[in-house]
This record gives C-alpha cells, sequence and structure tokens, in this order.
C-alpha cells in the first residue's frame, strides 16, 4: 500500500521545494535618499506593510515524467494541482514571525484518474530572527540575516475515485537559514537585488500508513535575482536524507529546481518552474528519477 500514495506524497512534498523557512525578499530595497537626513539612514522611521490576514489559490499545470516514482518504465502524464489557502498572522512580538495556516489541494491526472486526490493541511510557522545587520540595505557591504524556524503541521490525503482516506502525516520540523541580500552591477551601469540563501533542515514524520513515518535531514542551497522591475528568478539545491523508521530502508534525494516570477500586481503572480530529482533508495525498486515542470498561476487577497 505505502509505494501506491508515492506519486501523491511527492506531489505535496514538491510544494515545499523553494520555500524552506521565510522566503528571501527580493523587493527592490528604498533608496538612500527617500530616508536620510543630515544625520544618515534613520531606519526605524521605515515602516514595512504588515498582513495580517490572506486568502490565496495556486493553478498549476504540470508535466510529471513518473508520476509513479518508477525506476524501470516511468509512466508520464499531466496534472492539475489546484491549491486553495488562508493564513492569519497575529503580531506576538518583535523578530517572530507567526503564521496560521490552512490548505486545500485538488490534484487531477490527465489519463491516470486512479490516482486523483484531495488534500488538506493545517498547521503553524514559526520564524524568529537571531542575527540581522546593524544596518540594513547599505549598498556598499553585503549583509545577512539568521533565521530559526519551526513549523507544526497536520495532513490528509483523500482518493478522489473512491473518496478512501489514502495518508494521514503530523509533520514537525525545525531548521536554521541564512540570507545575504547584494547588489550586483548589470549592463548600463545599473544594478540589480541578489540574494543568496543556504541552511539545514530536520523534518519527524509521522504517518499513517506507519510504513511511511520518517525523519528527514535536508541541506539547501539557493539564490533569486531581480531580473527586471517585478521579474526574478530563484534557483534551488537540496540534498536531503530519508530515514524510514519502521522499514529498513534509507533514501538520499538530490534536488535541483529553478522558477521564473512574474508579479503581475499585488493580487497575482505567473510562475513558470522546473524540477529535478533523483532519488537512491536502500530498496532498489524504489529509486526513482522524475522531471516536472509548468506554468503556475498565484492569486492573494490582503486584508
Amino acid at each position: 500500500m505505502a509505494p501506491a500514495q508515492e506519486p501523491q506524497l511527492f506531489l505535496t512534498d514538491q510544494r515545499a521545494f523553494g520555500n524552506l523557512g521565510p522566503a528571501p525578499s527580493t523587493e527592490s530595497q528604498p533608496q538612500e535618499e527617500e530616508y536620510r537626513d543630515e544625520l544618515g539612514p534613520l531606519h526605524p522611521l521605515l515602516s514595512l506593510r504588515y498582513t495580517a490576514f490572506q486568502a490565496y489559490s495556486d493553478t498549476s499545470y504540470l508535466y510529471d515524467s513518473n508520476i509513479l516514482l518508477t525506476f524501470h518504465k516511468p509512466v508520464e502524464d499531466m496534472v492539475l494541482d489546484q491549491v486553495f489557502g488562508a493564513s492569519y498572522a497575529p503580531r506576538v512580538f518583535d523578530d517572530l514571525k507567526t503564521v496560521v495556516y490552512y490548505q486545500h489541494y485538488i490534484d487531477r491526472y490527465d489519463s491516470n484518474g486512479a490516482f486523483d486526490f484531495d488534500g488538506d493541511q493545517a498547521g503553524v510557522d514559526l520564524a524568529y530572527t537571531l542575527v540581522k545587520p546593524a544596518i540594513p540595505h547599505h549598498e556598499e557591504q553585503t549583509s545577512s540575516v539568521w533565521t530559526l524556524y519551526g513549523d507544526g503541521s497536520y495532513e490528509r490525503l483523500t482518493s478522489t475515485p473512491d473518496d478512501v482516506r489514502i495518508f494521514e502525516m503530523v509533520d514537525t520540523r525545525i531548521g536554521l537559514r541564512c540570507d545575504y541580500h547584494d547588489v550586483l552591477p548589470w549592463w548600463g551601469g545599473s544594478v540589480k537585488h541578489i540574494a543568496p540563501f543556504y541552511g539545514y533542515q530536520f523534518d519527524w514524520r509521522v504517518s499513517d500508513p506507519a510504513v511511511l513515518t520518517r525523519a528527514d535531514n535536508t541541506f539547501f542551497l539557493g539564490v533569486s535575482l531581480d531580473l527586471m522591475r517585478n521579474v526574478y528568478v530563484q534557483f534551488l539545491g537540496q540534498a536531503q536524507w530519508q530515514d524510514y523508521l519502521n522499514e529498513n530502508r534509507s533514501d538520499v534525494t538530490e534536488t535541483l529546481s529553478a522558477s521564473l516570477i512574474w508579479r503581475i500586481n499585488k493580487y497575482a503572480s505567473l510562475n513558470a518552474s522546473a524540477l529535478f530529482a533523483n532519488n537512491n533508495s536502500s530498496m532498489n525498486a524504489l529509486s526513482y528519477r522524475v522531471i516536472s515542470a509548468g506554468p503556475n498561476v498565484t492569486l492573494q487577497i490582503r486584508f
């Protein structure tokens, strides 16, 4: 039964790629002349927009080269991945970001409807700034931010054809991430903002069926780069060691992904992404390679 759940689990895992911990900001930073006076930069006077509540929709239409995650004779298909979600971010205290969220998944395969599923996920994200530069956004030097983050979530997947629960999971994670913010010279004498990041994340995933319970150790390295106004690209590389706790199995997964994002306005964005994953399992039959690529539309309403 467990291997039959893994196509669905890969899609849910895939949503986390490129989103490990607090995302790096590639928004254009304010120019010094906008907030400088005779005393120099007055950063406490800068106000950041705060969003207490938001509702969102993510719609992806993806090509998947290996929906069954098999080593021999992989099956390819197109899948419609629809996510509806809402989040609430209460103010607790400075430097601690708290987000309570809920998501509903709808996933439909073009030619393999037997694998269609719906899903629900709810959880709490916490991110605490450990180290930040004393004078941020100075163009003559690189600034870095260290963030400790954690998450607790519950997820449930249901097979659509027969409305049967196929998977449940409680995921507890903790991670440490470092973000840099710098500028690069560009054509025509202009500058572009670049945001490299790297870190480590540990997941304890208690699952039903129990054979899928595992502990994950993930190291990641990535970068976001502004290409032009409201358009940026992100690259992410991951190495993950998965230790299945209720059977004699351990996997090592290498993942490379790239995304090109166009922020149309504060309510909508378009995204073209590609992902390659190579999984080496101690059980050879469960090793696989998979390529996933396609467009994505994100809509947000903020309050």
